[in-house]
């Protein structure tokens, strides 16, 4: 009996970005969905203070966009890949003053810190 391989449906990241929250963090990796694990608690502290500091100086300097939390960027399109950047600056050249887009900004941030843990390798 011969089987046949279905093909795995590949998400964009637009696809992505309109699924409904799961309540648990998640990555799409090359269209497909990779579940995160909970940071701890040293990793939401520093990640919380690199955006204080960076997020103070770039609105009082009126600059652009600071944004932490895991926020959604692309990285890679054709698969798409869209990680959570721990904190993110998009100068106001590459993301409009104003309204926020609704999904995933499709220009890169200028700055992207990622916070490792302990375990990291």
């Amino acid at each position: 009996m011969a089987t046949v391989a279905q093909a795995e449906t590949l998400l964009t990241a637009e696809q992505f970005a309109q699924r409904p929250d799961p309540g648990y963090p998640e990555e799409l990796v090359r269209g497909r969905i990779v579940p995160m694990s909970m940071p701890k608690p040293r990793h939401g502290y520093i990640c919380n203070k690199a955006g204080r500091i960076f997020g103070n100086f770039v609105e009082e300097h009126r600059l652009g966009w600071v944004f932490n939390n895991d926020t959604g960027v692309i990285t890679e399109r054709d698969p798409d890949t869209v990680r959570g950047a721990d904190v993110a600056f998009y100068s106001y050249n590459r993301l409009l003053p104003g309204d926020l887009p609704d999904s995933y900004p499709a220009v890169a941030p200028e700055l992207v810190i990622e916070v490792r843990s302990p375990g990291d390798r």
